[in-house]
């Protein structure tokens, strides 16, 4: 749903670079992107989850250790696979 778009979020833009359904959360991994000068931030790369608010998205960070930390091994695992 949200791979290969860039969502913007006040003021900062983000590459999504893959998704996950975590039970009824959509989670992303992305990194930030200067879409003016095309410029990746490779270097630093953040999960979130993704909420649609009243036709809005929303970036929520996560807060769980345990819940991160099994997200980034499925979503870096999954990313390696489909690149």
């Amino acid at each position: 749903m949200y791979k290969g778009s860039i969502i913007d979020l006040d003021n900062v833009s983000y590459l999504v670079l893959e998704e996950t359904q975590y039970g009824t959360r959509n989670i992303i991994l992305a990194t930030q992107v200067d879409t003016n000068s095309d410029v990746i931030d490779t270097e630093n790369l953040l999960i979130k989850e993704v909420k649609e608010i009243d036709g809005s998205l929303e970036i929520v960070s996560l807060t769980d250790q345990y819940e991160i930390e099994e997200l980034t091994k499925l979503l870096l695992a999954k990313y390696k696979m489909n690149n």
